[in-house]
């Protein structure tokens, strides 16, 4: 049977599944991990890395909770990955905290210490690019200087850096 859509385009009606039951020729996404026996164990493994996860976010105090991650947790050993030396401080500093803390959560049973690795991540934020500012007025200080100095290499210089000020604070032209 033919239908016409809204849109003015002649469709096919589609056939009404009961539900619990899939399309001819279709299976449901647990058959195809049960099939494979390892995307069944990257199942499992990414399940219970999702709860380890959600478990330390919480225990975490708000300032740390973007600079640890998890690289695993056996034997009583949690390792974490942290963003730079000074979080691993942190870390190590509130450990036994943390440790109690996660005891309680059925995700950590039997924690008895955590590892810390320095890994840089994603949340440290890069200087590259960024040019710091000059004020308009050092701008202006700069010019005069560089219109005193004799020598062409730093006269050069210091009007690349009066430039740079001109360029960060534009001057608005008044209206005719």
């Amino acid at each position: 049977m033919t239908l016409v859509n809204p849109f003015g385009r002649k469709v096919k009606k589609s056939m009404s599944i009961p539900p619990g039951q899939m399309p001819p020729g279709q299976k449901p996404v647990s058959a195809i991990f049960e099939a494979d026996r390892v995307l069944e164990n990257y199942l499992k493994v990414s399940d219970a890395m999702g709860r380890y996860s959600n478990t330390l976010y919480r225990a975490l105090p708000e300032e740390l909770r973007q600079e640890v991650r998890i690289r695993y947790f056996r034997e009583g050993e949690l390792a974490v990955n942290v963003t730079s030396g000074a979080v691993a401080t942190r870390v190590k500093m509130i450990g036994e905290t943390l440790v109690s803390r996660l005891s309680t959560n059925l995700n950590f049973q039997g924690i008895t210490h955590i590892a810390t690795r320095v890994r840089p991540g994603p949340s440290i934020k890069s200087r590259k690019g960024r040019k710091p500012a000059i004020s308009k007025r050092n701008g202006e200080l700069l010019e005069a200087v560089a219109n005193e100095t004799r020598d062409k290499g730093l006269k050069q210089a210091l009007q690349r850096l009066a430039k740079r000020s001109r360029q960060a604070n534009p001057v608005s032209s008044p209206l005719p």
